[in-house]
């Protein structure tokens, strides 16, 4: 057992680790060796976790292609609403009712 309050202390909380990057270590490597290092705070392990969690598993996103076939977008989607036969509003009126 240590002999003052204060030696107990230093031993349940060491002091921080330094950490330092090799050449070519990225951001994302400094990020995982703070929050694996059980020498840091808590508060700073989690900090570091939430930063590189968005790097180790990126959320899934989709992502349209169409093949162009030497036609422009405006073109295509003029296309694509005729074949939908949606009644467009001529001059910004809705149709009558009549």
């Amino acid at each position: 057992m240590k002999d003052t309050v204060v030696e107990e202390l230093a031993w349940l909380d060491p002091p921080d680790e330094q950490i330092e990057l090799a050449p070519g270590e990225t951001s994302l490597d400094f990020m995982q060796k703070i929050y694996r290092s059980p020498r840091q705070p808590m508060a700073r392990r989690m900090k570091a976790a939430e930063y590189a969690l968005q790097f180790e598993h990126p959320k899934l996103g989709v992502m349209a292609t169409a093949a162009m076939n030497g036609n422009d977008f405006a073109r295509l989607l003029d296309q694509a609403i005729e074949r939908s036969s949606v009644k467009l509003i001529e001059g910004g009126k809705p149709p009558s009712s009549e």
